[in-house]
């Protein structure tokens, strides 16, 4: 016993399809689809790619802002140091930095300053 139920929204139809066949054993198929006319399909992928241009430029702003940032590996590398040493310097708070989940992250001007300051 095929099932067909329709609706209709402004520039869009939606369609669904419900069969129910039972010899033996039930099987059931559940089915949608939506169909739109293609200048609302076209403006919504103008929409979505004005969306994505405008993440790109946020992300690439935000990118220009934040820098690079240096792990671990890198800033003992820079320091000449072990990681023990690292995490004694973060535990004395004689550098600053931040963690991101389990990574820690170093600012590079940061570890400059201390190269400096250890210089002197």
């Amino acid at each position: 016993m095929p099932t067909l139920t329709s609706a209709s929204a402004k520039g869009s139809d939606v369609y669904s399809i419900k069969y129910f066949w039972v010899p033996g054993k039930l099987n059931i198929v559940i089915m949608e689809m939506i169909m739109i006319e293609k200048r609302v399909y076209d403006s919504m992928v103008a929409k979505l790619e004005a969306l994505a241009g405008r993440i790109e430029a946020l992300n690439a702003k935000q990118q220009k802002r934040l820098g690079r940032w240096l792990d671990n590996e890198e800033v003992c590398e820079m320091l000449s140091i072990a990681k023990r040493t690292l995490q004694a310097y973060r535990e004395k708070r004689i550098i600053p930095y931040t963690q991101v989940g389990h990574k820690i992250y170093y600012k590079p001007q940061d570890v400059e300053a201390l190269l400096k300051q250890s210089k002197k």
